[in-house]
């Protein structure tokens, strides 16, 4: 079965056992631990480790990627990139506010509960939650924000809670930069980098994929 496949079973069996869950033992103490204890750290670790291969993948990906080819390439390959990346982006935002507006997550809540709720799942009250919410970056501030002042700031950051700073878009910009002058300058000391680059795509992707060797994902120009 491939790894997507896998993924979807699985979230299914979840949302399966939970309403399971909800229906036969709401409120049992032995549920209470067997969620604090053992399948929250679970979801905790698997949600981790993905994150934990989002940012080297992104940089690596992009970086090799904007080195492929001629130079009247990259201007393409850049634009291409930004352009699939505000279309996924909007997407998802899309589908998101449909979802929340079709289920309305949390109406038949107590008050009381969904406080609760929301302190034990983000660390943060309701009415906090809902003030870093309405605090939104007019369209000049967020273009800006996509060139890094700090682009390790932005990859270290990119998905903390209350972070105004471009983040991943700021980090794909950098890499893409990056590609530029890997493209531009060819010497003996860029090809190492370029290697390393390569190398480091290559771990990252064993990382997630664990199955045959990654180079079967080939970067866009091999080594």
């Amino acid at each position: 079965m491939s790894l997507h496949k896998k993924i979807l079973l699985g979230l299914l069996i979840g949302i399966a056992g939970g309403l399971l869950a909800n229906l036969l033992f709401a409120g049992q103490p032995w549920l209470d631990g067997l969620i604090r204890y053992v399948l929250s750290p679970i979801g905790q670790v698997f949600l981790r480790l993905i994150f934990m291969t989002v940012i080297p993948l992104i940089f690596c990906a992009l970086a090799l990627g904007a080195e492929l080819g001629d130079a009247k390439a990259l201007g393409r390959i850049g634009l291409r990139t930004f352009a699939f990346t505000v279309v996924a982006t909007s997407i998802s935002v899309l589908i998101g506010i449909t979802a929340a507006n079709w289920v309305k997550p949390g109406a038949g809540l107590d008050p009381a509960a969904r406080e609760s709720l929301m302190q034990a799942m983000t660390g943060k009250t309701v009415s906090s939650a809902v003030e870093n919410a309405g605090k939104t970056k007019d369209w000049v501030q967020t273009l800006l924000d996509i060139i890094p002042r700090n682009p390790f700031a932005d990859a270290a950051l990119a998905f903390e809670d209350g972070y105004h700073g471009g983040g991943i878009l700021a980090l794909m910009f950098f890499a893409l930069f990056v590609g530029v002058a890997l493209a531009l300058v060819r010497s003996e000391r860029t090809r190492v980098f370029e290697e390393w680059l390569a190398g480091f795509y290559e771990v990252v992707m064993k990382m997630i994929s664990n199955c045959h060797e990654a180079r079967t994902t080939a970067w866009p120009r091999g080594v």
